[in-house]
């Protein structure tokens, strides 16, 4: 009647033989649900992943049920999805026993959801791949048939009228050769464009070193010093690597050149575990330049930079460009730095040498409009805060901006974002962003603080 919850052994023993059964990856969660019902006499049992911000139906079995019983799937302490199960009879509980069984069963799901995740990704990936060398075969056929084969179709055509005119028309035959000459040359350039293309020479000649040395040495730098630091030597890489780090910084160097107000530029390449890293820094004018010219989400600033630092690239950046959110990413802790950051507008402050999880998050919380520090800034300001005194200044808040003003008094209010976003007819993004600034530039890290300071400020 209740199935074999007493029997858990015989339970996962099945689950197991079923799960070797089904080759094929789609069929590994319906084999957990399927088995696991069965098992249990249970009417309903679901396997959701996480999609995003929410869960999605990957496998059920039987119909779905009012107030199941809901458990997560955990591989390495990341929640990978849900597992829901529907009692066996409308308003019974699960037992002590069901619930041991179930939370045993939910271990095992997990990592069999974790190897499903991998396998789609992997399958994501392929196509991802094939998608992209599909592209390049396009790219290389659209090149040879509209730009080598019209050209050689024109040198044949040309090459028949010589030989009608050699004999009767030396001089136009002559003019039609040269004519074939230069467009053979041209010719010529398409091929080793093509070539370059699929894949610099230089790199299988020289190597990724050798090549960004000899680019360095051979180019105009119309007077930009440009420095290379490396290892002396890498291991083998990818070819994929080779040419993408490659034209990453030569890319970059052209950017550089024609149009950062620059007078240096340091190229840095660096191992770290099984990663190459690649910076290419200017001193400074070049990243306010692009910032109006790509208009990206995120900038992540660094404070060192030789011609214009990176406060005052904040400073400019956010003058021009109010709805860009700047991530400071430093070796600087002292607090003119922390603190001439947060003036200007930047949202977040992370140390450099933070992992990779910290740095991502610190992204992703930028870019929803919010402010973030590192662990060590965070813990200085608190101290900082705790020991200051409140200056009023004979204009509260000099470095808001008049809308940020607008914002910061619909804040003492009580209003919310979208009151806020309505009062003053801007897209809930904007007003996020405003508040974001008015938190860096008051040095507060919530509204709470914020209406007090503006309190305290005779703000009202």
């Amino acid at each position: 009647m209740y199935g074999e919850r007493d029997e858990p052994y015989a339970v996962l023993t099945r689950l197991s033989q079923r799960l070797e059964a089904a080759l094929a990856p789609d069929a590994v969660l319906s084999t957990i649900v399927e088995t696991v019902a069965q098992a249990l006499k249970l009417p309903y049992a679901a396997i959701l992943l996480r999609r995003e911000q929410s869960f999605v139906v990957a496998a059920s079995y039987g119909q779905p049920r009012e107030d199941p019983l809901i458990l997560p799937l955990i591989y390495q302490a990341e929640t990978m999805g849900q597992l829901h199960f529907a009692p066996r009879a409308p308003g019974e509980t699960f037992s002590p026993a069901d619930k041991r069984l179930l939370d045993e069963l939910a271990r095992h799901a997990g990592l069999a959801a974790h190897a499903v995740r991998l396998t789609s990704d992997l399958q994501h990936a392929r196509e991802h791949l094939v998608t992209a060398r599909e592209e390049e075969r396009r790219r290389l056929r659209r090149d040879l048939h509209d730009g080598l084969g019209s050209a050689l179709t024109s040198v044949m055509f040309k090459l028949d009228a010589t030989d009608e005119l050699l004999e009767r028309d030396p001089a136009k035959a002559r003019a039609l050769l040269a004519d074939v000459r230069v467009q053979t040359q041209a010719s010529i350039t398409d091929i080793r464009r093509l070539v370059y293309n699929l894949r610099p020479p230089i790199l299988d000649e020289w190597g990724l070193l050798a090549a960004l040395r000899e680019h360095i040495a051979q180019y105009a730098l119309q007077n930009v010093q440009v420095s290379l630091y490396a290892p002396e030597s890498l291991p083998p890489l990818p070819a994929a690597v080779e040419v993408a780090v490659y034209r990453m910084v030569l890319e970059a160097l052209a950017n550089v050149i024609k149009h950062a107000q620059a007078a240096a530029c340091t190229i840095r390449l660096a191992l770290l575990a099984d990663a190459l890293t690649v910076k290419v820094q200017d001193n400074g004018v070049e990243a306010v330049k692009k910032a109006e010219e790509l208009q990206p989400d995120i900038i992540l600033m660094d404070l060192q930079m030789p011609k214009l630092n990176g406060i005052e690239a904040t400073r400019r950046i956010l003058q021009a460009n109010p709805h860009i959110g700047i991530l400071v990413l430093t070796m600087l802790e002292d607090d003119d730095s922390v603190f001439g950051a947060m003036r200007v507008g930047a949202r977040g402050y992370v140390l450099k040498g933070a992992g990779k999880s910290e740095v991502v998050r610190a992204i992703t919380v930028v870019a929803h409009g919010e402010a973030i520090f590192s662990p060590q800034i965070a813990q200085r300001l608190m101290q900082y805060f705790t020991n200051m005194r409140p200056v009023i200044p004979e204009q509260a808040f000099p470095d808001l901006t008049d809308r940020e003003r607008e914002v910061l008094s619909l804040i003492v209010d009580g209003k919310t974002n979208a009151q806020i976003a309505d009062i003053l007819a801007l897209s809930p993004k904007t007003v996020s962003n405003h508040i974001s600034n008015i938190f860096s530039k008051l040095q507060v890290v919530d509204r709470a603080q914020a209406v007090s300071r503006a309190r305290q400020s005779g703000l009202s």
